[in-house]
């Protein structure tokens, strides 16, 4: 009977909106508190430290600036010693703060790990010191995978934020001999560029 088409075709259209509505309801209804959570994003478990380029982009990054007596900072050697940074006073000291989850630390750490083995005979004393707290263990392995020899320390005491203003790694400060600030950069430098701030400093303090 020619009536009862129209008749169907409103059902059906009906029926169709009513299906979408319930699936959009399912989407958006919270779990129940039964339901099993999600897993965590991995990048979740990273430092809240970020890696520096997106940092420096938004110009929020902070430093100390050159002439600035350094603060103190405690260090811990791979092998779990004491140390601290005023226990290389008397030398040209490049303290470089990293974190091996950090891309551009990654990218920058064989240029340091070239300026070490240029330097070393000529006074000059390399330190990579952790800024975000990692474990000695990660440290320990992620030196031994990529054959690093420069020093490496961690700092459990949060000073490079802290003390240091350090919210954006790498971070490079290059010390004279009295514990003042020669020179600064933020965010990964070009190799040639690392060597030439570093023999400045060592021609400085001869």
């Amino acid at each position: 009977m020619p009536h009862l088409r129209p008749i169907a075709v409103l059902a059906a259209m009906i029926a169709s909106s009513t299906l979408v509505a319930l699936v959009g309801c399912n989407a958006s209804r919270p779990a129940s508190p039964g339901a099993r959570p999600a897993a965590p994003r991995v990048a979740a478990a990273r430092p809240a430290l970020p890696a520096s380029r997106s940092r420096v982009a938004e110009g929020t990054a902070t430093f100390l600036p050159v002439g600035t007596q350094v603060p103190a900072l405690p260090l811990t050697s791979l092998d779990d010693r004491a140390d601290a940074l005023v226990n290389y006073r008397g030398l040209p000291v490049l303290l470089a703060f990293f974190a091996t989850w950090c891309p551009d630390c990654r990218e920058e750490m064989p240029v340091l790990e070239d300026v070490h083995l240029t330097f070393v005979n000529d006074g000059l004393k390399l330190l990579a010191v952790n800024a975000s707290k990692e474990p000695l263990l990660a440290m320990r392995e992620f030196a031994a995978v990529n054959g690093y020899t420069l020093p490496m320390f961690g700092q459990f005491t949060g000073a490079p934020a802290r003390d240091w203003k350090c919210n954006s790694i790498p971070t490079l400060y290059w010390i004279g001999r009295d514990g003042v600030i020669q020179d600064v950069a933020v965010d990964v430098l070009p190799p040639a560029e690392v060597h030439r701030r570093t023999k400045a400093l060592i021609l400085s303090q001869q």
